[in-house]
């Protein structure tokens, strides 16, 4: 018995000594660093970092950054590259050409140079450049044939009424306005026809003004009615014939055409009664006057023949009155060799002519 517990005890001091050797040489021994080395969990994956670098010191300048050999190699192609340097050239030439294309384009427009147009390859841009110069060459020749080689229809259609309405413009030809395609275009150019004719009395009638709107149909209603009744004024005026007037449409020629017929009659007819058929009191009174000057002077010439110095009295106009007066006095003093006739004369120019005659 005592010599199993003696043995026992040996096992567990042997045991102590083999634990505790096993702890110094832990202690004594340090780890290997070279094959312990963590790499960052944000480090690329195309990144390898070179094992002799000290991480511990934290000096990572000799970290070479290069490409993982996992890396996408598609861009190392050589056919793929040299494909992609053809279409970076190809893009630059493209470029030129299109900026060629605009300059040719431009001078179809602005000088009408159409022969480099067919230079063009682009079919939509040759059009183009085509439909600029026969467009230039139309405005500049005011010649319809090129429009008609125009491709686009609105530029087509816009270079014949441009060039229509030019015609009417420049030789008044209403026809051209009728060969203008946009409606409101030519609307606007027999517009213009009527207007014309209207202001110029060629032939125009009301059914012309039909074709007017608004202000322009009023301003041309009201113009060929004056147009019609200015006819008829001067009608009346050349055959005096008072019934014309009548026909006048507007109020004040036709009292300006009844006036100027009254007024010839009385002043022909010496008949003051028919001034009082004229409505312009200026002008009535003017025919007044014009008949009472009319009378005096009658009576002016009738008294210096008869010397009636009675039929003087009968003059209205005062001057005329004083000169039938002076006259006869004068004629009367000489006749009758009377000096105190002299003194009667109140014309300044007869009374030395009559006290001269008694020198």
């Amino acid at each position: 018995m005592n010599k199993k517990i003696i043995i026992s005890v040996i096992v567990s001091i042997i045991s102590l000594i083999v634990i505790l050797t096993i702890g110094v040489k832990l202690l004594n021994n340090k780890p290997d660093i070279k094959n312990e080395i963590i790499f960052p969990n944000n480090v690329p994956n195309n990144v390898i970092i070179n094992e002799e670098t000290d991480l511990i010191n934290g000096d990572n300048k000799d970290i070479d950054l290069v490409q993982n050999e996992n890396i996408d190699d598609s861009l190392e192609n050589k056919d793929e590259v040299n494909n992609i340097v053809k279409n970076n050239e190809t893009s630059d030439e493209e470029l030129k050409i299109e900026k060629k294309n605009i300059e040719i384009i431009n001078d179809a427009w602005k000088n009408g140079n159409i022969s480099t147009c067919y230079t063009i390859t682009n079919k939509d841009l040759k059009n183009k450049c085509l439909d600029n110069g026969y467009l230039y060459k139309a405005s500049i020749e005011k010649n319809p044939k090129y429009c008609g080689n125009v491709s686009d229809k609105y530029s087509k259609d816009r270079c014949y009424d441009n060039i229509y309405y030019t015609n009417w413009v420049n030789n008044l030809d209403k026809s051209s306005c009728l060969k203008i395609i946009n409606i409101e275009d030519k609307k606007k150019c027999l517009s213009e026809v009527v207007i014309i004719n209207v202001e110029n009395d060629n032939d125009s009638n009301l059914n012309d003004c039909n074709i007017l709107t608004w202000t322009d149909k009023t301003y041309c209603i009201n113009e060929v009615k004056n147009r019609k009744d200015l006819s008829i004024l001067s009608n009346s005026i050349d055959s005096k014939d008072l019934n014309w007037c009548n026909d006048i449409n507007n109020t004040s020629l036709k009292n300006s055409c009844l006036d100027t017929l009254n007024f010839e009659k009385a002043t022909s007819s010496n008949d003051s009664t028919l001034c009082k058929l004229i409505s312009n009191l200026s002008k009535k009174q003017q025919c007044e006057n014009s008949i009472s000057n009319m009378n005096d002077m009658n009576l002016l010439k009738k008294a210096l023949v008869d010397i009636n110095i009675d039929l003087c009295k009968k003059i209205t106009a005062d001057e005329l009155f004083v000169q039938c007066k002076d006259t006869i006095n004068l004629k009367l003093a000489v006749t009758k060799k009377d000096l105190n006739l002299c003194k009667q004369i109140k014309t300044q120019s007869l009374n030395n002519e009559c006290t001269w005659y008694f020198k």
